[in-house]
């Protein structure tokens, strides 16, 4: 009874949330996995490529704020890219002369960023328009530490397994002992993947909790015995998580908290698509994906957007000059960041892609 009541506290909590947040809803659309509407047309959604890697380089994004601020690596050094992010406006973060590292995550203000340095979990502050050194977290009882960190407006992050309630605060263990937290809500709810299922982890408070009720997200048409069932990678406001899920293959799927619980969508593959994985969604139901495609005797990785029902290729929709790989994260006004391998080259490369 005590873990029912919580849980339907959740669900409150996550409906009250979602009005303030104003989400919205791209709506069912057509039937998951389709590349047209309605009508028979593909989706009119189109977008303008811009690359943030210098010419000869390599450079990574990782994380968007709200106000279109991107974050990542260039050359191997944390960064940041201002909005408008642009190759040729780029700083690079103070990394305490500790090794190299990248951001991995940002709060919705593009105010605190945090990621790894030299293999540890750092968090960086601006104040107006100048960023400070790298602080890192306090580890103290921390044991196998996946150094990818995330983190929400409140100043809580997850790693791993572990969850910090601001920096300055010493680690607590999340109840998913091996497992790794992949993104966490305003609320404080976590998105992880332990023992290769997706679950959520909700706190018993929101700003500074002590326990998490872990809850498995059910994988319609999965083998409950099978290796790998899913991961939940991405978190919005709104009581929706995206991930992967393994119903006899690799899908992106969706699961939206209800009054009776978490309910799944598997949201199929593109046409060429042969496997592949939700990466995050924002508040208005809008979610990126990677999907690995086949193509002639050669596969590519894709980048594409789920929007009403349906998939759209980003690479097509954008011109973009080569396959788009990662989309890693998308603003609340759809604007997405990601990373790419840039043909004929080692290099990656990182890019905006911005709504026309």
């Amino acid at each position: 009874m005590r873990r029912l009541a919580r849980a339907l506290a959740v669900t409150l909590a996550l409906a009250t949330l979602a009005l303030v947040m104003g989400c919205g809803s791209t709506g069912p659309g057509t039937s998951p996995g389709s590349s047209e509407n309605a009508a028979g047309k593909p989706p009119a959604l189109t977008y303008t490529f811009t690359s943030l890697t210098p010419a000869g380089g390599s450079a990574s994004a990782f994380a968007m704020a709200d106000d279109e601020t991107v974050f990542g690596s260039r050359g191997g050094v944390p960064c940041v890219w201002p909005a408008p992010a642009r190759a040729t406006n780029v700083g690079l973060l103070d990394t305490g002369g500790m090794g190299s590292g990248a951001v991995r995550s940002c709060n919705a203000a593009g105010t605190v960023a945090v990621g790894s340095v030299g293999g540890q979990p750092c968090q960086w502050s601006r104040a107006g328009s100048a960023w400070g050194p790298c602080k890192l977290l306090d580890q103290t009882g921390v044991h196998d530490l996946e150094v990818r960190p995330f983190v929400n407006s409140r100043g809580q992050i997850v790693s791993g397994f572990w969850f910090w309630a601001s920096a300055d605060t010493p680690p607590v263990e999340l109840p998913i002992g091996g497992g790794h937290a992949n993104a966490i809500s305003e609320d404080g709810l976590i998105a992880a993947s332990w023992d290769n299922r997706p679950v959520v982890c909700a706190p018993d408070g929101p700003v500074s909790p002590t326990s998490w009720t872990v809850q498995e997200l059910a994988v319609p048409g999965a083998d409950p015995n099978a290796v790998l069932v899913g991961h939940a990678y991405g978190i919005n406001n709104c009581g929706q998580v995206v991930g992967l899920g393994a119903p006899g293959g690799s899908h992106p799927f969706l699961w939206t908290t209800t009054d009776s619980g978490w309910t799944a969508t598997d949201l199929g593959l593109p046409k060429t698509g042969i496997w592949g994985q939700a990466m995050a969604i924002n508040d208005q139901g809008l979610v990126v994906a990677f999907v690995y495609s086949s193509s002639g005797r050669q596969g590519t990785d894709n980048a594409y957007v789920w929007r009403n029902g349906a998939w759209i290729d980003l690479k097509t929709a954008s011109g973009a000059p080569y396959p788009l790989g990662f989309p890693y994260d998308i603003s609340s006004n759809g604007v997405i960041c990601g990373t790419c391998d840039i043909p004929k080259s080692a290099n990656d490369g990182a890019y905006t892609l911005t709504p026309k």
